[in-house]
């Protein structure tokens, strides 16, 4: 049995039909809150690419949760 798939290229019209527009007089508060609760010993680079992904699909505020294993022998994240 076959199955004919759709697909659309994401381009800029396609994002424009589907996301809100944003009111000029917005703030971080309007934008939606990401709360990202990830990572393991071994992918310490998760948690980076996903809160990165959450602030530039739009979130106005990211929040990110990660084990205390990660900060152990650490002065700061970067």
């Amino acid at each position: 049995m076959e199955y004919e798939r759709k697909a659309e290229p994401i381009g800029r019209e396609l994002v424009r039909r589907l996301l809100p527009r944003r009111e000029p007089e917005g703030h971080k508060g309007t934008f939606g809150k990401v709360l990202c609760l990830c990572g393991s010993v071994g992918y310490t680079g998760a948690p980076v690419f996903a809160s990165r992904g959450a602030v530039r699909s739009g979130a106005g505020l990211v929040f990110l949760g990660v084990p205390e294993i990660f900060f152990r022998g650490r002065s700061s994240l970067r």
